[in-house]
């Protein structure tokens, strides 16, 4: 068809759906950039509401550090344990996450406008470590300051709070 149409003055150009829509976007403007503001966006977000609740948590539990303190814990085995647990919930939640946004674009994917997305792997490896490693990130970032703060208090301080 481009042959036949090249000599005249509407001259065609053939392409897939796929390359279409891609080009469609382009005019849009850097899509990419625009998604990757919003996806920083939402992980401050949840960055700020992780260390809220991670600081509430601790601030609950000063009784129970004064306790453990008095068995004989050390700071640092404190402090370990309650980035641990920081850690652990976090990295529950991002691979949660990641499995239910797998399934999801699975069904995207399946829908009547799946074809006009790119190619992609189900289920990536190097994607779902991203994840989990974010995740993680977070849930250290978050716990840090409460942790080293609840490991630094005294075992009078600590079992003298009340809540």
């Amino acid at each position: 068809i481009d042959d036949l149409f090249r000599e005249s003055t509407a001259q065609t150009k053939t392409e897939s759906d796929q390359a279409f829509t891609v080009g469609f976007l382009a005019l849009l403007g850097n899509v990419k950039m625009f998604l990757i503001g919003i996806s920083a966006a939402v992980m401050f977000t949840v960055l700020l509401v992780s260390a809220n609740t991670m600081a509430m948590s601790v601030r609950e539990r000063v009784r129970e550090v004064g306790i453990l303190k008095t068995l004989g814990f050390t700071p640092g085995s404190i402090l370990g344990m309650i980035l641990g647990e920081a850690c652990a919930i976090s990295i529950a939640g991002g691979t949660i996450g990641y499995f239910i946004s797998t399934f999801l674009m699975r069904l995207v994917e399946k829908s009547p406008f799946g074809g006009y997305l790119p190619a992609f792997r189900p289920f990536d490896l190097q994607v779902a470590l991203v994840c989990v490693a974010t995740a993680a990130a977070i849930g250290l970032i978050s716990s840090l300051l409460p942790a080293v703060s609840a490991s630094r208090t005294t075992i009078v301080q600590a079992l003298r709070s009340t809540d």
